[in-house]
């Protein structure tokens, strides 16, 4: 039957994130024959009750089986899955992970497009760790030939009808992706732009002990694991000036990850405690323009109920910046278009500052709430608008300056600024800078 795919999550305590996996599932299934089978294995919570939530909830149009197994084991999990296929396009999603809108679509047409066996994934949005440390190995890690454009697993991959005769049962292996993207060539293995899931790391020890299963895994697997050699990786990274700065962080968690001896299936446990006593009923407001973005960070939103600030990494306005701007080392930045807000938060922070166009409105919320103690969750966020009017920009950063910065360094700052987009008018006689300076009474307006 067209449409038809089958979603396998297998959950082993997963009471706290399991809603918003099965809820990011059920939004994507309109127009398609969706099967989910949960195998809850080993549960001592209320997986089991989560699950079958979704199955009373007859407006999702999904059919949902759930399998209960008295042991904790994710090969048998995934095994008891398979007497429930139905023999078409296979999604196995890790029940700790949220896929986003479009990504079932997608993939199935990716698969039906293939016309050869395939292992097709959603591309990984990396939420931004909330330590130094797992930031800069997630910037290192991110870019390695291994994870960069392959389907990595982490969470979610998919095989069609033809790609899962490749193999009947799974065996006792820790990493169930790695074993199936070994039976695909690289050329059978294709990251789909299109469809998406959240990639969220733990922090601090914790992401030791997952690098360590996650190696652990790829030694059981022997000479037939895809990971990427050591020589390969480090060319990649020399050949990257921009990773340099992250190497520390990486190395050591690469070499504290060497010292573990933890359990065989060590997970993260911080990472779900993250979205338990939450507030997820809570309406979201959007502050700025990128709404190619909003879908992205609602299901942000879902997987970090209680964060309550949703978007990408806003840049703060400081008198380094806006020196390195006039001197012709930074362009005029481009922060992210768009945020969404849980409405109380919103209410706490006095709501949107009137002045700002988009670009000011969306940096300002998230300098606010940092003083607030409120760190919003992060994702790549791109400027959906190149069409922006530079002036409207350049007001919002001189205003930025001057509420954000003391006020001594504050009026420095917009004087670097403004020399900076002088210096750019008559050393670049392009209309976007001739244009900005000629009318500089208007971006300029108020400035202190």
């Amino acid at each position: 039957m067209p449409g038809r795919i089958d979603v396998v999550v297998p959950a082993h305590n997963e009471q706290a994130l399991l809603g918003a996996c099965l809820g990011a599932v059920a939004g994507d299934s309109r127009d398609l024959d969706v099967r989910v089978i949960v195998v809850a294995n080993g549960c001592d919570d209320a997986t089991v009750d989560v699950a079958r939530a979704l199955g009373d909830d007859t407006a999702t149009g999904v059919e949902l089986v759930v399998v209960e197994l008295p042991i904790a084991a994710k090969p048998a999990a995934l095994n008891a899955a398979n007497d429930h296929l139905r023999g078409g396009p296979v999604v196995y999603l890790d029940a700790d992970t949220v896929i986003t809108p479009g990504t079932l679509p997608a993939l199935l047409a990716a698969m039906d497009a293939a016309g050869r066996p395939v292992m097709v994934g959603p591309r990984p949005i990396l939420v931004r760790p909330d330590d130094r440390l797992s930031r800069g190995f997630a910037a290192v890690w991110s870019r390695l030939p291994a994870v960069q454009g392959d389907v990595i697993g982490a969470g979610c991959y998919a095989v069609n009808a033809p790609g899962r005769r490749r193999w009947s049962v799974f065996p006792d292996l820790v990493a169930d992706d790695a074993y199936v993207r070994s039976l695909f060539a690289r050329d059978e293995r294709i990251v789909v732009d299109g469809a998406g899931f959240l990639l969220v790391l733990p922090a601090g020890p914790e992401l030791s002990r997952v690098l360590a299963r996650w190696r652990r895994g790829n030694a059981e697997l022997g000479g037939s694991s895809p990971a990427a050699g050591g020589g390969r990786n480090a060319r990649a990274v020399l050949a990257a000036p921009d990773l340099w700065r992250h190497l520390a962080a990486f190395l050591w968690v690469q070499g504290t990850s060497r010292l573990r001896r933890g359990r065989r299936w060590a997970r993260a446990e911080g990472v779900r405690a993250s979205a338990s006593a939450a507030s997820a009923s809570d309406d979201l407001v959007t502050v700025g323009s990128g709404t190619d973005a909003v879908d992205d960070l609602r299901a942000l939103a879902a997987r970090f109920p209680a964060a309550g600030l949703y978007g990408g990494s806003a840049v703060r306005p400081t008198l380094r910046r806006a020196i390195a701007f006039c001197l012709g080392l930074t362009a005029l930045g481009r922060q992210p278009s768009v945020v969404l807000v849980r409405r109380a938060l919103l209410r706490r922070l006095g709501g949107t500052d009137a002045r700002f166009s988009d670009h000011g409105a969306v940096i300002d919320l998230c300098l606010r709430a940092g003083r607030s103690g409120i760190t919003p969750v992060s994702i790549p966020v791109r400027c959906t608008r190149p069409d922006l009017d530079v002036m409207d920009v350049l007001r919002d950063e001189l205003l930025l300056h001057r509420e954000h910065l003391p006020a001594r360094i504050g009026r420095l700052a917009c004087r670097a600024l403004v020399l900076g987009v002088r210096t750019r008018a008559l050393v670049q006689p392009t209309p976007l800078w001739a244009t900005a300076w000629e009318h500089r009474d208007e971006w300029r307006r108020g400035q202190a």
